[in-house]
C-alpha cells in the first residue's frame, strides 16, 4: 500500500516538473526547449502527452538547432517518450545516460526524479531532489524543491510505541502433561504445568537513516520490548535490540547487509546476549509481487546457563502478492539451526508458513496466518532411548478497522491458537492467546 508522503513526493515533483518546464531553463546554455518566450510550454511536451511523437521530436530538433548541448535535449525528449510509453525503466537509463555526460542538466535530473517517485523508488527520488535543490540556479524551483523535501520527508527518523494486554490459557508455556516416563525408573510428576495468566507487553522502536547516494543508505535502528505478567507463573523479560544494515537500491529489489545485537533480561536479571550478521534480499519482478530472502547467524552466550552457550544460524525465503487492491497473500519457508554445548540440545527447524489479509469495504482489514514448524534435536533426550522431536502448529487472526484509529494510535484485536506435540512430555503443550494491541508511530 502507496504511503501519504510518496503519494504526495509523486504529485509534487509532476507539479514541479511543470513548474521547471513552465518557467524557463535558466542555468541551461541554448535555448530553452519546452517553453516559449513568454513561458508557456510549446507543442514538444504536448505532443509527447497527446502520442504524437515523431512530432515531437521534429519539435525537439528544431527549437534546439545552433545549440551546444542540442543532443541532450533530443535525447530527454526520447526519455519523455519513453515515460509516456509506461517504459519507466529504460526512461530512468536515458536520464542517468544524459547526466553521466553532464551532471548540471537539470532537465534530465528533475524528469529523473519524477520517474522515480512514480514507481515507488523514494529514496533515490530524495537524494536527487536534494542535489537538484542544492546545485540549481533556479530560484523558485529551490524553493519548491526545500518545501517538498521538507513535507515529503520530514526527519529522516521515526518512532513507534506498542502496548498490549495477552490473556493466555498457558502463560508460562507449561506442560499439558502431568508425568513424564524416565527410562525404567517410573513416571515423575510434572512440576512446570500450563497455567493460565495475563501479560502486558510494553515496547518501542526508533530508527534513523542516512542516505548515501541514490543507491545506498545505512540505518540505525534499536528497540525494546518488556513483557510483565501480572497473574501465572512466568518470568518478566526485557529484550533490547539494535541493527545497523547497509541497503542498496537494485533495479527492481533492495539488498541489505549489517551487524545485529540483542539482549534479554529475565526477571531483571541478563539472561542471553546475541552478537551476529543478517542480510535480506527483495526482488520484485512484476508489480505487486515479491519474493525475498533473509539470512541470519549470531553467537549467543547465557549468563547463567553456560551449557546452552553456541550459534545460531536461520534463513528464510518467501513470496508476497497483492491480487488486487483489496487481498494481499504469501508462502514461506524457513530453516533453523541452534547449537549448544549439549548434544540433545542442538536442534535443526524446518517451517512453511502461509498468510492471507483483506481489506474490506466496510473499512475491516482481516489477516490470517498459519505456521507448520518441526524440530529435529541431535542427541538423545537424558531419561529417554531416543531423540526429541517436536511439532508445532500455530495460527493466528487478527482484525483492525480504520475507523477505530484515535490520533495516532490504531488498536488491534488477535487470537492465536498453539499446539506443539513432543514426544518428550514435557514440552506437549498446547495454548489459547488474545490480545489487544496499541499501536502509534511517530
Amino acid at each position: 500500500m502507496i504511503s501519504f508522503p510518496a503519494r504526495f513526493l509523486r504529485a509534487s515533483l509532476a507539479f514541479l516538473v511543470f513548474i521547471l518546464t513552465a518557467s524557463g531553463a535558466d542555468a541551461q546554455s541554448g535555448p530553452p526547449i519546452l517553453v516559449t518566450e513568454s513561458g508557456q510550454l510549446i507543442p514538444v511536451k504536448v505532443f509527447v502527452d497527446a502520442g504524437d511523437f515523431d512530432a515531437a521530436r521534429q519539435q525537439a530538433r528544431a527549437v534546439t538547432v545552433g545549440a551546444p548541448n542540442q543532443d541532450l535535449w533530443i535525447r530527454l525528449t526520447e526519455g519523455l517518450i519513453l515515460v509516456r510509453q509506461g517504459r519507466g525503466d529504460e526512461a530512468s537509463r536515458a536520464f542517468r545516460a544524459i547526466l553521466s555526460e553532464d551532471p548540471e542538466f537539470e532537465p534530465a535530473r528533475l524528469e529523473l526524479t519524477s520517474v522515480l517517485a512514480r514507481s515507488g523508488q523514494r529514496e533515490a527520488a530524495i537524494y536527487h531532489a536534494q542535489r537538484l535543490a542544492a546545485t540549481t540556479e533556479n530560484e523558485r524551483l529551490r524553493r519548491d524543491l526545500d518545501a517538498l523535501l521538507e513535507a515529503s520527508r520530514g526527519q529522516p527518523w521515526g518512532l513507534s510505541f506498542r502496548f498490549s494486554v495477552e490473556p493466555s490459557t498457558n502463560v508460562n508455556r507449561g506442560s499439558s502433561q502431568e508425568t513424564i516416563t524416565i527410562g525404567d525408573g517410573g513416571d515423575l510428576v510434572i512440576e512446570n504445568q500450563a497455567e493460565g495468566g495475563v501479560a502486558v507487553r510494553l515496547g518501542a522502536t526508533g530508527f534513523r537513516r542516512w542516505i548515501l547516494d541514490e543507491n545506498m543508505a545505512l540505518t540505525l535502528s534499536g528497540g525494546i520490548n518488556r513483557k510483565q505478567v501480572l497473574s501465572g507463573d512466568a518470568a518478566n523479560e526485557t529484550t533490547v535490540t539494535a541493527r545497523l544494515p547497509l541497503s542498496r537500491r537494485l533495479e527492481r529489489g533492495r539488498l541489505s547487509f549489517g551487524p545485529l545485537y540483542e539482549r534479554t533480561y529475565s526477571d531483571g536479571e541478563l539472561y542471553r546476549e546475541r552478537i551476529g550478521l543478517e542480510t535480506g534480499l527483495s526482488i520484485s519482478p512484476r508489480r505487486g509481487r515479491t519474493w525475498f530472502a533473509n539470512a541470519s547467524w549470531a553467537n549467543q552466550n547465557y549468563a547463567e546457563l553456560d551449557y546452552l552457550d553456541g550459534e545460531r544460524t536461520q534463513f528464510r525465503l518467501g513470496h508476497s502478492r497483492q491480487q488486487n487492491a483489496a487481498l494481499t497473500w504469501g508462502i514461506d519457508s524457513s530453516l533453523l539451526r541452534e547449537t549448544s554445548r549439549r548434544d540433545h540440545l542442538d536442534h535443526t527447524d524446518i517451517g512453511l508458513g502461509a498468510f492471507i489479509e483483506r481489506d474490506w469495504r466496510s473499512g475491516y482489514i482481516t489477516s490470517l496466518r498459519a505456521d507448520l514448524v518441526s524440530k529435529n534435536y541431535d542427541g538423545i533426550f537424558p531419561g529417554k532411548s531416543f531423540a526429541r522431536y517436536d511439532t508445532e502448529a500455530r495460527m493466528r487472526v487478527s482484525v483492525r478497522n480504520r475507523g477505530w484509529q484515535i490520533g495516532r494510535i490504531t488498536p488491534e484485536f488477535s487470537y492465536t491458537y498453539t499446539n506443539s506435540s513432543s514426544n518428550v512430555e514435557f514440552y506437549d503443550y498446547d495454548s489459547h492467546d488474545l490480545g489487544v494491541a496499541f499501536t502509534s508511530r511517530f
